[in-house]
Protein backbone atom coordinates (compact mmCIF):
# COMPACT_ATOMS: atom_id res chain seq x y z
CA UNK A 1 0.00 0.00 0.00
CA UNK A 2 2.29 2.52 1.20
CA UNK A 3 4.83 1.83 -2.38
CA UNK A 4 1.35 2.08 -4.28
CA UNK A 5 1.74 5.29 -6.65
CA UNK A 6 -2.17 6.50 -7.14
CA UNK A 7 -1.79 7.65 -10.66
CA UNK A 8 -1.64 4.29 -12.08
CA UNK A 9 -5.18 3.83 -10.40
CA UNK A 10 -8.26 4.09 -10.61
CA UNK A 11 -8.43 6.42 -7.59
CA UNK A 12 -12.12 6.29 -6.89
CA UNK A 13 -11.90 2.35 -7.29
CA UNK A 14 -8.70 1.91 -4.99
CA UNK A 15 -10.34 4.76 -2.51
CA UNK A 16 -13.65 2.62 -2.26
CA UNK A 17 -11.11 -0.63 -1.75
CA UNK A 18 -9.49 1.05 0.82
CA UNK A 19 -12.55 2.00 2.83
CA UNK A 20 -13.93 -1.81 2.41
CA UNK A 21 -10.41 -2.85 4.03
CA UNK A 22 -10.58 -0.14 7.34
CA UNK A 23 -14.35 -1.34 7.67
CA UNK A 24 -14.01 -5.16 7.16
CA UNK A 25 -11.06 -6.02 7.98
CA UNK A 26 -9.93 -7.84 11.50
CA UNK A 27 -6.69 -6.81 11.66
CA UNK A 28 -5.78 -3.81 13.87
CA UNK A 29 -1.99 -3.39 11.91
CA UNK A 30 -3.66 -3.51 8.44
CA UNK A 31 -6.16 -0.68 9.63
CA UNK A 32 -3.76 1.38 10.83
CA UNK A 33 -1.81 1.05 7.72
CA UNK A 34 -5.11 2.35 5.55
CA UNK A 35 -6.45 5.16 7.75
CA UNK A 36 -2.72 6.08 7.26
CA UNK A 37 -3.17 5.62 3.47
CA UNK A 38 -6.69 7.59 3.56
CA UNK A 39 -5.24 11.19 3.45
CA UNK A 40 -3.35 10.92 0.53
CA UNK A 41 -6.57 10.70 -1.30
CA UNK A 42 -6.90 14.37 -0.39
CA UNK A 43 -10.29 16.42 0.07
CA UNK A 44 -12.20 12.27 -1.81
CA UNK A 45 -11.70 11.24 1.21
CA UNK A 46 -13.45 13.14 3.35
CA UNK A 47 -16.84 12.61 3.08
CA UNK A 48 -16.53 9.28 4.10
CA UNK A 49 -14.55 9.89 6.91
CA UNK A 50 -16.45 12.06 8.44
CA UNK A 51 -19.63 9.86 8.33
CA UNK A 52 -17.62 7.07 9.78
CA UNK A 53 -16.53 9.28 12.50
CA UNK A 54 -19.92 11.13 13.15
CA UNK A 55 -21.63 7.81 12.80
CA UNK A 56 -22.97 6.49 16.14
CA UNK A 57 -22.89 2.48 15.20
CA UNK A 58 -19.14 3.09 14.18
CA UNK A 59 -16.57 0.75 17.11
CA UNK A 60 -14.05 3.23 18.96
CA UNK A 61 -11.29 2.06 17.20
CA UNK A 62 -12.92 2.90 13.90
CA UNK A 63 -13.81 6.45 15.29
CA UNK A 64 -10.48 6.82 16.39
CA UNK A 65 -8.72 5.96 13.23
CA UNK A 66 -11.05 8.24 11.09
CA UNK A 67 -10.50 10.94 13.24
CA UNK A 68 -6.73 10.41 12.95
CA UNK A 69 -6.87 10.54 9.25
CA UNK A 70 -9.48 13.69 9.28
CA UNK A 71 -7.26 15.08 11.26
CA UNK A 72 -3.76 14.73 9.61
CA UNK A 73 -5.30 16.17 6.02
CA UNK A 74 -4.02 19.56 5.20
CA UNK A 75 -6.56 22.59 6.34
CA UNK A 76 -7.32 23.76 3.41
CA UNK A 77 -7.83 20.41 2.21
CA UNK A 78 -9.98 19.41 4.68
CA UNK A 79 -12.48 22.71 4.63
CA UNK A 80 -12.92 21.52 0.07
CA UNK A 81 -13.54 17.61 1.49
CA UNK A 82 -16.52 18.92 4.45
CA UNK A 83 -18.15 21.25 2.06
CA UNK A 84 -18.24 19.34 -1.04
CA UNK A 85 -20.04 16.60 1.91
CA UNK A 86 -22.55 19.46 2.51
CA UNK A 87 -23.21 19.90 -1.46
CA UNK A 88 -23.55 16.44 -1.93
CA UNK A 89 -26.07 15.79 1.18
CA UNK A 90 -29.60 15.89 0.44
CA UNK A 91 -30.75 16.48 3.74
CA UNK A 92 -29.23 18.92 7.02
CA UNK A 93 -28.60 15.97 9.27
CA UNK A 94 -24.75 16.35 9.45
CA UNK A 95 -24.60 20.14 8.60
CA UNK A 96 -24.32 21.39 12.32
CA UNK A 97 -21.57 18.66 12.90
CA UNK A 98 -19.56 19.74 9.64
CA UNK A 99 -20.12 23.21 10.45
CA UNK A 100 -18.73 22.66 14.15
CA UNK A 101 -15.52 21.11 12.50
CA UNK A 102 -14.97 24.07 9.80
CA UNK A 103 -14.62 25.94 13.08
CA UNK A 104 -11.47 24.07 13.80
CA UNK A 105 -9.89 25.22 10.44
CA UNK A 106 -12.01 28.68 10.79
CA UNK A 107 -10.09 30.84 9.01
CA UNK A 108 -9.87 28.70 5.50
CA UNK A 109 -13.46 27.86 5.86
CA UNK A 110 -14.24 31.48 6.08
CA UNK A 111 -12.46 32.32 2.94
CA UNK A 112 -13.91 29.42 0.75
CA UNK A 113 -17.40 30.65 2.07
CA UNK A 114 -17.26 33.66 1.34
CA UNK A 115 -16.56 33.07 -2.26
CA UNK A 116 -18.97 30.50 -2.40
CA UNK A 117 -21.52 33.51 -1.42
CA UNK A 118 -20.93 34.96 -4.98
CA UNK A 119 -22.63 31.74 -6.62
CA UNK A 120 -25.67 31.99 -6.90
CA UNK A 121 -26.13 28.08 -6.48
CA UNK A 122 -24.54 27.64 -3.45
CA UNK A 123 -25.13 31.08 -1.75
CA UNK A 124 -27.76 29.95 0.82
CA UNK A 125 -25.49 26.99 1.98
CA UNK A 126 -22.80 28.89 2.42
CA UNK A 127 -24.83 31.29 4.50
CA UNK A 128 -26.19 28.60 6.44
CA UNK A 129 -22.66 27.59 7.41
CA UNK A 130 -21.48 30.77 8.28
CA UNK A 131 -24.44 30.90 10.92
CA UNK A 132 -23.70 27.44 12.51
CA UNK A 133 -20.44 27.86 12.75
CA UNK A 134 -21.11 30.46 15.54
CA UNK A 135 -18.07 32.39 15.77
CA UNK A 136 -17.55 35.93 16.20
CA UNK A 137 -16.26 36.58 13.22
CA UNK A 138 -18.26 34.35 11.46
CA UNK A 139 -21.72 36.26 13.13
CA UNK A 140 -19.24 40.08 12.20
CA UNK A 141 -19.10 38.63 8.58
CA UNK A 142 -23.06 37.97 8.52
CA UNK A 143 -24.00 41.29 9.74
CA UNK A 144 -21.44 43.06 7.06
CA UNK A 145 -23.54 41.04 4.34
CA UNK A 146 -27.08 42.18 5.63
CA UNK A 147 -25.72 45.76 4.45
CA UNK A 148 -24.04 43.87 1.21
CA UNK A 149 -23.81 46.05 -1.83
CA UNK A 150 -25.20 43.32 -3.72
CA UNK A 151 -29.06 43.48 -2.92
CA UNK A 152 -28.92 39.52 -3.90
CA UNK A 153 -26.70 38.95 -1.17
CA UNK A 154 -28.67 40.85 0.95
CA UNK A 155 -31.71 39.88 0.48
CA UNK A 156 -30.21 36.19 1.07
CA UNK A 157 -28.90 37.06 3.89
CA UNK A 158 -31.80 37.44 5.84
CA UNK A 159 -34.24 35.00 4.51
CA UNK A 160 -31.67 32.56 5.55
CA UNK A 161 -31.10 33.57 9.07
CA UNK A 162 -35.23 34.53 9.50
CA UNK A 163 -35.25 31.02 8.05
CA UNK A 164 -33.60 29.56 10.82
CA UNK A 165 -35.37 31.61 13.55
CA UNK A 166 -31.92 33.19 14.66
CA UNK A 167 -33.01 34.66 18.00
CA UNK A 168 -30.07 37.16 17.66
CA UNK A 169 -31.79 38.17 13.82
CA UNK A 170 -33.27 41.33 15.39
CA UNK A 171 -30.61 42.67 17.53
CA UNK A 172 -28.28 42.10 13.98
CA UNK A 173 -30.81 43.83 11.89
CA UNK A 174 -31.08 46.95 14.52
CA UNK A 175 -27.38 47.03 13.96
CA UNK A 176 -27.63 47.31 10.43
CA UNK A 177 -30.12 49.26 10.15
CA UNK A 178 -28.09 51.81 12.07
CA UNK A 179 -24.67 51.24 10.14
CA UNK A 180 -26.12 51.18 6.82
CA UNK A 181 -24.58 52.96 4.01
CA UNK A 182 -26.03 55.16 1.50
CA UNK A 183 -25.79 53.62 -1.72
CA UNK A 184 -27.16 54.90 -4.74
CA UNK A 185 -31.06 53.15 -5.55
CA UNK A 186 -32.02 54.45 -9.31
CA UNK A 187 -35.58 54.92 -10.54
CA UNK A 188 -37.03 52.68 -7.38
CA UNK A 189 -39.33 55.38 -6.52
CA UNK A 190 -40.94 58.41 -8.09
CA UNK A 191 -43.35 58.87 -5.57
CA UNK A 192 -42.98 62.05 -2.78
CA UNK A 193 -42.30 60.09 0.50
CA UNK A 194 -44.79 60.78 2.77
CA UNK A 195 -43.78 61.83 6.99
CA UNK A 196 -46.09 61.90 9.70
CA UNK A 197 -46.61 65.96 10.49
CA UNK A 198 -44.84 66.25 13.82
CA UNK A 199 -41.98 68.27 14.79
CA UNK A 200 -41.66 66.57 18.12
CA UNK A 201 -38.18 65.69 17.09
CA UNK A 202 -36.31 69.09 16.77
CA UNK A 203 -37.81 69.24 20.35
CA UNK A 204 -37.40 66.37 22.08
CA UNK A 205 -34.54 65.57 25.01
CA UNK A 206 -31.58 64.11 23.29
CA UNK A 207 -30.53 62.88 26.63
CA UNK A 208 -33.96 60.47 27.22
CA UNK A 209 -34.29 59.50 23.62
CA UNK A 210 -30.90 57.34 23.30
CA UNK A 211 -31.53 56.27 26.82
CA UNK A 212 -35.28 54.44 24.81
CA UNK A 213 -33.28 53.46 22.49
CA UNK A 214 -30.74 51.53 24.26
CA UNK A 215 -33.73 50.26 26.39
CA UNK A 216 -35.49 48.74 23.04
CA UNK A 217 -32.52 47.23 22.24
CA UNK A 218 -31.53 45.40 25.51
CA UNK A 219 -34.96 44.32 25.87
CA UNK A 220 -34.88 42.94 21.93
CA UNK A 221 -31.74 41.01 23.55
CA UNK A 222 -33.47 39.75 26.47
CA UNK A 223 -36.53 38.96 24.10
CA UNK A 224 -38.81 40.71 25.91
CA UNK A 225 -40.36 41.91 22.56
CA UNK A 226 -43.48 43.23 24.12
CA UNK A 227 -41.23 45.53 26.09
CA UNK A 228 -38.91 46.84 22.90
CA UNK A 229 -42.17 47.31 21.31
CA UNK A 230 -43.27 49.40 23.74
CA UNK A 231 -40.06 51.63 23.81
CA UNK A 232 -39.56 52.20 20.24
CA UNK A 233 -43.15 53.03 20.16
CA UNK A 234 -42.40 56.27 22.72
CA UNK A 235 -39.18 56.75 21.03
CA UNK A 236 -41.64 57.29 17.75
CA UNK A 237 -44.02 59.22 19.70
CA UNK A 238 -41.17 62.08 20.45
CA UNK A 239 -39.20 61.47 17.01
CA UNK A 240 -41.97 59.97 14.67
CA UNK A 241 -38.98 60.23 11.74
CA UNK A 242 -36.98 57.58 13.45
CA UNK A 243 -36.78 55.01 10.55
CA UNK A 244 -35.18 52.79 12.67
CA UNK A 245 -37.31 53.02 15.71
CA UNK A 246 -40.04 52.07 12.63
CA UNK A 247 -38.10 49.16 10.97
CA UNK A 248 -37.25 47.65 14.82
CA UNK A 249 -40.62 47.86 15.54
CA UNK A 250 -41.87 46.22 12.33
CA UNK A 251 -39.25 43.21 12.84
CA UNK A 252 -40.60 42.84 15.98
CA UNK A 253 -43.88 42.78 15.10
CA UNK A 254 -43.22 40.74 13.02
CA UNK A 255 -41.50 37.97 15.17
CA UNK A 256 -44.65 38.12 17.18
CA UNK A 257 -47.04 37.28 14.07
CA UNK A 258 -48.37 40.41 13.65
CA UNK A 259 -48.46 40.92 9.98
CA UNK A 260 -50.19 43.69 9.23
CA UNK A 261 -48.61 45.94 12.09
CA UNK A 262 -45.38 44.86 10.74
CA UNK A 263 -46.21 45.80 7.05
CA UNK A 264 -47.11 49.59 8.54
CA UNK A 265 -43.90 50.36 10.42
CA UNK A 266 -41.84 49.16 7.07
CA UNK A 267 -44.02 51.29 4.57
CA UNK A 268 -42.84 54.31 6.99
CA UNK A 269 -39.34 53.12 7.77
CA UNK A 270 -38.68 52.13 3.81
CA UNK A 271 -40.00 56.03 3.06
CA UNK A 272 -37.80 57.85 6.20
CA UNK A 273 -34.74 55.26 5.36
CA UNK A 274 -35.41 56.32 1.13
CA UNK A 275 -36.18 60.11 2.37
CA UNK A 276 -32.36 60.08 4.28
CA UNK A 277 -30.62 58.16 1.35
CA UNK A 278 -30.09 55.22 3.77
CA UNK A 279 -30.73 53.08 0.43
CA UNK A 280 -29.16 49.78 1.56
CA UNK A 281 -31.49 50.05 4.83
CA UNK A 282 -34.72 51.31 2.28
CA UNK A 283 -34.08 48.19 0.43
CA UNK A 284 -33.61 46.11 3.56
CA UNK A 285 -37.10 47.07 4.18
CA UNK A 286 -38.44 46.72 0.97
CA UNK A 287 -37.49 43.60 1.03
CA UNK A 288 -39.34 42.12 3.99
CA UNK A 289 -42.50 44.21 2.07
CA UNK A 290 -41.69 41.67 -0.77
CA UNK A 291 -42.27 39.12 1.21
CA UNK A 292 -45.01 40.41 3.54
CA UNK A 293 -47.08 41.62 0.60
CA UNK A 294 -45.82 39.95 -2.89
CA UNK A 295 -48.40 41.80 -4.87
Amino acid sequence: MQAVDLNWWDVDRFLGLAFHILLTEEDLTARHQVAQLLPKFGAKAVPTLFVIFQHQNSDSTLRHLSGQALASLDRSILVTGLIDTLKASEDDRFDHQISQMLTTVAPEAIAVLTDLIETQEWRNLALRTLHLMQLPQTYLLLDQLICHPNPDIRHATIDVLSGLKDYQLLCRLENAYRAGSAHHVHHLSQQKPFFPASQHSKQQDDKDFKLLMKQAAAQTEKQDYWGAIHSYSQVISLNPENANAYGNRGLLKLNLGDQEGAITDFQYAAQLFWHTGKTANFEMTLNYLRKLTPT
